[in-house]
């Protein structure tokens, strides 16, 4: 109640400042109103009386470096001369039949007049159009809203043990992002767990299949309790970790409920240096007791739910913890004549009776616990055990060598063998196996450092999500289809259906991707690169047309012309690069002039123009051959084909 009080309480804040805001808008906007139509009356009466249509612009103030590469010459606009291997270009990217570009002496400038506006941050000003009368219109509630349908991304590659089965039908539960996500693997249809504000990091199921319980970083640290088997997700509890003594975030999580039908209390452990250990009644939001484990870093927390011990594992740290009312003692892990195992960190664990505990370690060990003392140590994996579950019939480990291993115990109980292992290295050249649930049915379920969850059954491996294990930096929507193209710093290209919510293709690259953009017919993608390089790929075949490298510093935006005949490249650099696409994209010009990294370009809709934004808020304006504009007063009346500066009069008002 408290919670939700408080949200209100921010929201009705929240609208009070923005009404604010809007008022204020409302009265400068008017305020210069009258002013600006004025102004553009006197300077459209002026341009009728003493000016000719089609006058060249102004001489240009920046530089600009011609560099056309290969056959042909070029116009003032510069539309390529078709020679017959330029018209072959032509055709093999769609344009054989694109109409002549207009150049820019085709089109009258507006001149300057008083009537532009600044407004913070941006460093210079924007001018309305000279027939902004006409252009009013009446505002009105935008029709339209938006509704989360399907997430394409797993967390896998830092977090462990958060893919797991939940509800009847063996859902799979994970997180990413601030989202608690709940996947029908039979429909490939998602539902969402939204009442996080800050980034997931840790999740745990109750025995029951329907409860789940997320830990969120940051400087809220708070542990959400939630039903996963409805549709949404229903929220059962919230507890403010600050009340535990958590900060910085609640890093593991486990129920210590030993039926399904008991719903028993909640532990978490914090990110403080401390590393708290509280014990929730989650039921009734309160704490039943706590202690600090110390300062090694902790990375999972489990239950026995046979004896009810409570078993932590990190960094040189094994712990075994009863809870007795509002008292909690630990007795630490006996290492006994394997001293040298206590330098590893204990990664993951799981139990196969009231007294036996398994760990797996960092140096890929996978070791047997009688009560708090180390019984069995087996060499298991070449790489860390990062996951471990058991089930009837077996003890199951995945390892950052991309191996699952079935193990049986020998019938002395002094040893494990392996009886079957899948190898998931046909979904990934590096699927380190950071996850693993097991279900009713023997089927099992886990999660990747390169962020694929996968069910495997049998022998056979189902891929059920992949996605980007890196920075997602880039994203591109086909022209006319249903699709998108991703590209990120895990040197990766991605496809992506939106209709069938599926991935249709990767291409693997040695380089880290910046951005990318689609061609207008669509079957072009202009890639940026983060080492300043440029690539073209054909987008159905994912191969690559062209490559170049005229920058040293990141690619930050990518756009073809809306004729698709030029493509305009920016950088850290500070520089805008015009390609000739028909002439094996050429390097047509270089605008210089931004004093910073230039972070977007939009072209307008007839191609003639270009407008560019630098990182220190600067607005420049070019035309197609690489010619700079006076200023913005000489655009008013372009219409642009796209708007992604963050800056023009259309979007004066937006925030």
């Amino acid at each position: 109640m408290q919670r939700t009080e408080a949200r209100l309480a921010a929201l009705e804040a929240e609208l009070h400042g923005q009404r604010a805001l809007l008022a204020s808008l409302q009265r400068e906007h008017a305020q210069a109103l009258d002013a600006q139509l004025a102004a553009c009356n006197a300077v459209a009466a002026t341009a009728g009386a003493g000016s000719k249509p089609g006058s060249p612009p102004a001489k240009a103030a920046g530089t600009s470096t011609s560099a056309r590469r290969g056959g042909g010459s070029s116009s003032g606009g510069g539309s390529p001369t078709a020679t017959a291997s330029g018209h072959t270009r032509l055709k093999l990217a769609g344009l054989e039949n694109a109409s002549p570009r207009r150049s820019s002496k085709d089109l009258a400038l507006t001149p300057k007049s008083d009537s532009g506006i600044s407004y913070p941050p941006l460093a210079g000003k924007v001018y309305p159009p000279t027939d902004l009368k006409a252009r009013a219109v009446t505002p009105r509630k935008c029709p339209y809203t938006l509704q989360l349908t399907h997430v394409f991304g797993y967390r896998g590659r830092d977090c462990r043990n958060n893919v797991r089965y939940v509800g009847p039908q063996n859902d799979v539960a994970f997180f990413t992002s601030s989202l608690g996500v709940v996947y029908n693997k039979e429909t490939n249809e998602q539902r969402f767990f939204t009442d996080h504000t800050d980034n997931i990091v840790c999740l745990a199921v109750h025995p029951n299949k329907k409860y789940v319980a997320t830990g969120q970083v940051g400087p809220e640290p708070s542990i959400c309790v939630w039903d996963g088997s409805t549709s949404p997700p229903r929220s059962l509890a919230f507890l403010n970790g600050k009340l535990a003594g958590h900060a910085g975030g609640i890093i593991a999580l486990c129920f210590t409920s030993k039926t399904a039908d008991d719903d028993g209390l909640l532990v978490s452990i914090g990110a403080e240096p401390a590393h708290t250990l509280a014990v929730w009644d989650w039921r009734k939001v309160s704490i039943s007791a706590k202690a600090e484990i110390g300062p090694n870093k902790i990375y999972v927390v489990e239950t026995n739910r046979e004896s009810g011990t409570i078993i932590t594992a990190g960094l040189c740290h094994l712990t075994f913890w009863t809870v007795n009312g509002n008292a909690i003692s630990g007795e630490e892990g006996d290492f006994g004549k394997n001293a040298d195992a206590s330098s590893q960190a204990m990664m993951c664990c799981g139990f196969a009776g009231p007294t036996s505990t398994l760990v797996g370690t960092s140096e890929g060990e996978l070791t047997v616990w009688e009560r708090n003392v180390l019984a069995i140590r087996i060499k298991a994996h070449n790489g860390p055990v990062y996951a471990l579950c058991v089930s009837p019939d077996f003890v199951i480990t995945g390892g950052g060598d991309g191996s699952i291993h079935f193990w049986k115990f020998a019938d002395d109980k002094r040893s494990l063998a392996i009886a079957k292992t899948v190898n998931a290295s046909a979904i990934s050249s590096t699927p380190s196996i950071r996850s693993l649930s097991v279900n009713e049915n023997g089927g099992i379920l886990f999660g990747t450092g390169t962020n694929e969850i996968a069910e495997s059954e049998g022998a056979s491996i189902k891929i059920l999500l992949r996605s980007h294990f890196g920075e997602v930096a880039g994203l591109a929507m086909h022209p006319s289809k249903l699709k998108m193209i991703t590209v990120g710093h895990d040197q990766t290209l991605r496809i992506w259906s939106l209709q069938t919510r599926r991935m249709l293709g990767v291409l693997h690259l040695d380089e880290a991707l910046s951005v990318v953009a689609y061609s207008p017919c669509g079957n072009f993608a202009a890639v940026g690169l983060l080492n300043g390089g440029l690539m073209v790929l054909e987008v159905n075949s994912l191969k690559v047309v062209t490559a170049k490298k005229d920058r040293v510093s990141s690619i930050t935006d990518t756009k073809y012309s809306p004729d698709g005949l030029l493509l305009a490249v920016t950088s850290r650099d500070a520089t805008l690069d015009i390609y000739d696409v028909a002439e094996n994209y050429a390097l047509k010009a270089t605008c210089s002039g931004h004093a910073s990294p230039v972070t977007h370009v939009d072209w307008s809709k007839d191609g003639a123009y270009l407008q560019s934004c630098g990182e220190a808020n600067d607005m420049l304006y070019w035309t197609s051959s690489g010619k700079q504009l006076k200023g913005a007063h000489q655009v008013r009346d372009v219409e642009w084909d796209t708007m992604t500066c963050p800056f023009g009069w259309s979007i004066s008002g937006a925030s």
